[in-house]
């Protein structure tokens, strides 16, 4: 599995993974993103801005992997299961 993580193919799937991500959150009835200017009125502190800021782009800058990583390993245990 750590192989197939570290293929173009692998890399291809994140990045359509991600697309279709943005694609889908422009159909929500809100803003899909935890803003500076929306955190700021609500008196969230600077610090705590920049760290929410930071996590959330930890968050969507690993998600896609995460989410192919998870179909392949539940397609490899499927495959295993079925050949034993």
């Amino acid at each position: 599995m750590k192989t197939a993580m570290q293929t173009p193919r692998f890399a291809a799937l994140c990045r359509d993974t991600d697309d279709a991500a943005i694609a889908a959150a422009r159909h929500l009835p809100y803003v899909f993103n935890l803003r500076e200017d929306a955190l700021a009125r609500v008196e969230v502190s600077a610090d705590e801005r920049a760290r929410i800021t930071r996590a959330n782009d930890v968050l969507c800058e690993m998600l896609p992997s995460v989410v192919i990583g998870t179909a392949l390993a539940h397609r490899a245990l499927n495959e295993s299961g079925s050949a034993s």
